[in-house]
């Protein structure tokens, strides 16, 4: 990882993806360009654009630690386009799916993708298909359906746009705002179709999977040596793959700790007290990994703010006892 410090604030960068976000098991990165773009002449055939500089037709992630994860999509905005999506891991993965428009009063107007939680509800010209754990390479492939869907020879199709574009874009919980953009991009001339983003302002963000090593907790933790989690930290396995053929593990601070899992003294203890988690009319003491509330002298409850606090007892009854010595006289 690499810090770009010539932007202010500086930016982190995995090679050409810029980091956003940095988590326990995974990490979210910006893409910032298509894994792949098919173009057509006006006779329908494929135009080949191998011989552009940012030609590519595949997504490789960064290298180990880093895999794709099952929280991604390949997205495919296009019209009358199948795309085959290939990925490579442990073991190969497949699928496809097709972009249609509805028809040419569709140009000038928007295209968007689904999001109901699956991805397979019908979007307009945009498809997408599941990601699998694990990958490491990605591969998308384009085949037009314009013959099939029309039954025209090639000479006679009749493209509503002349490309269609592949991406990799995290997917979207449903409370977000469907992917959409102007159909107008996939009418760009192929003179300027370029691999880098430009369908909306924002680049798409993925989401890369990572662990440690080639081992599991139980492995990782017979070689004292090699064992990364420090004091206050516990370990988790990782399924690099569908299939668990190879798993990782990751560090976390145990609860009530917080801080770097892998440094020594990394896992600090966090003073649960300074936030005043107690009730009033209590105190509050620290404890490694926790705390404890007690009400003070006269009042009585769980002491805490969350729960039934602390209630002042009633006052008792003062039972004033005299003691009246009595002189027991002996008489001998």
């Amino acid at each position: 990882m690499t810090c770009n410090t010539s932007t202010v604030p500086p930016k982190a960068y995995i090679q050409d993806l810029q980091v956003i976000e940095i988590n326990s098991s995974y990490l979210r990165c910006r893409l910032p360009y298509m894994i792949n773009i098919a173009c057509y002449d006006n006779s329908g055939k494929p135009v080949d654009l191998t011989s552009r500089k940012d030609s590519r037709s595949f997504l490789v992630t960064p290298g180990p630690p880093y895999t794709l994860s099952d929280e991604n999509w390949l997205t495919a905005i296009g019209c009358n386009d199948m795309v085959l999506g290939m990925g490579f891991g442990n073991r190969i993965y497949g699928g496809a799916c097709a972009s249609f428009c509805e028809n040419s009063r569709d140009y000038g107007g928007v295209g968007f993708c689904p999001n109901n939680g699956n991805g397979y509800s019908p979007g307009n010209g945009c498809c997408r298909i599941p990601i699998p754990r694990g990958p490491r390479f990605l591969g998308a492939q384009f085949t037009d359906t314009s013959e099939t869907m029309y039954q025209l020879p090639t000479s006679e199709r009749s493209r509503l746009f002349p490309c269609s574009y592949a991406f990799v874009e995290e997917k979207l919980t449903s409370d977000q705002s469907n992917f959409s953009y102007p159909l107008s991009y996939l009418n760009r001339s192929i003179d300027d179709v370029t691999y880098s983003w430009g369908p909306t302002p924002t680049q798409p963000v993925i989401r890369l999977d990572w662990g440690i090593g080639d081992e599991n907790c139980r492995q990782a933790q017979r070689n004292a040596s090699t064992y990364a989690c420090q004091d206050n930290s516990k370990c988790v396995d990782v399924q690099v793959d569908v299939d668990a053929v190879v798993q990782r593990y990751y560090c976390l601070c145990l609860q009530g700790f917080e801080g770097n899992p892998y440094l020594t003294s990394g896992c600090q203890d966090i003073d649960e007290c300074a936030d005043n988690p107690c009730a009033p009319n209590s105190d509050c003491i620290n404890t490694p990994g926790s705390f404890n509330c007690s009400c003070r002298r006269g009042y009585a409850g769980d002491a805490r703010r969350s729960g039934s606090g602390c209630t002042k007892l009633p006052k008792s009854n003062i039972i004033k006892t005299v003691l009246i010595g009595t002189i027991f006289q002996s008489f001998s």
